[in-house]
């Protein structure tokens, strides 16, 4: 299954430029082969500062908010400026979205760069999922720019009248999401580390190590106090 995805995966980035990565819970980061010819940077280059594919004068910009969007377990999207292989700075989307397991746990953050001139994909995998997942009470609006999906589309796909999602969407601060609450749904054991530095690639049979960086990572209750960090 592993194999077909990441075929299929290589298919999608040829069609249309759309590379996909993730990050587990606890912090364990994979993305694809497609990212060092996206970006023509050596894997281990890409591992060791993905932030560094930002232009200097909005690195930082970017840091900061995927940072709140991973502590807060909250779907992300915007359209940055990437330095791309030959160091040609290029516009792509960035999206990622929260996935949780069948127990509302939530086990990574998956996501999707892609520069604004491919042609749309065709979501699938654990991405759609999330995306789908946050089609729930007042995430529907939010959830519908990132699938790019007119409300008649998403009335289609969820096997709903058009008015009842318009309904649905306009009232979605006061209806009750059938999602567990945020707080709990993290697997025990810790709290949700924040993206860094460093990636990690998934080949075939590879061992993954969670990833360790630069941006500072939630405090674990009970374990002491906090750790100071050298970055703000």
């Amino acid at each position: 299954m592993r194999a077909a995805e990441r075929q299929r995966q290589e298919v999608l980035y040829r069609q249309t430029g759309f590379a996909t990565a993730a990050m587990r819970w606890d912090g364990v980061s994979i993305i694809p082969m497609q990212f060092e010819e996206l970006f023509g940077r050596p894997l281990d280059v890409l591992m060791a500062a993905p932030f560094d594919t930002v232009p200097a004068d909005r690195r930082q910009q970017v840091i900061d908010g995927v940072a709140q969007a991973f502590a807060t377990e909250s779907p992300y999207m915007d359209v940055e400026l990437r330095l791309l292989a030959g160091s040609v700075k290029t516009r792509c989307l960035c999206v990622s979205v929260p996935v949780y397991d069948v127990a509302g746990r939530l086990s990574e953050q998956a996501g999707f760069l892609q520069p604004l001139s491919g042609r749309p994909p065709t979501i699938s995998g654990s991405l759609r999922q999330g995306l789908e997942q946050c089609i729930e009470g007042h995430r529907i609006r939010a959830a519908r720019g990132l699938l790019d999906w007119s409300m008649m589309t998403l009335a289609a796909a969820r096997g709903l009248s058009f008015s009842t999602i318009r309904c649905l969407e306009e009232n979605g601060e006061t209806r009750a999401s059938p999602l567990p609450p945020r707080r709990g749904r993290r697997p025990a054991g810790g709290r949700r580390p924040l993206p860094d530095d460093r990636q990690r690639h998934d080949p075939p049979g590879a061992t993954l190590r969670p990833a360790r960086g630069a941006l500072p990572r939630p405090h674990r209750r009970g374990r002491g106090p906090p750790p100071k960090s050298g970055r703000r």
